[in-house]
């Protein structure tokens, strides 16, 4: 994946999501980015790794 840090302005931000939700993989990457900045911002939220940014109607089947 390429870094985070290759994301300058909010033109080509947009422009990156439009080709991810293309291929489905916004969840992915924005659990990425969490993951990241709670490194950066050395944040501890007790959450589990295992645990996603995705809509709780997004993982069901219904």
């Amino acid at each position: 994946m390429t870094a985070i840090e290759d994301i300058f302005n909010i033109p080509k931000l947009i422009g990156i999501f439009n080709v991810l939700a293309d291929q489905g993989r916004v969840s992915e990457v924005l659990d990425e980015i969490i993951r990241w900045s709670k490194v950066e911002f050395n944040i501890e939220d007790g959450l589990d790794s295992a645990e996603s940014v995705a809509d709780e109607d997004e993982d069901t089947d219904d």
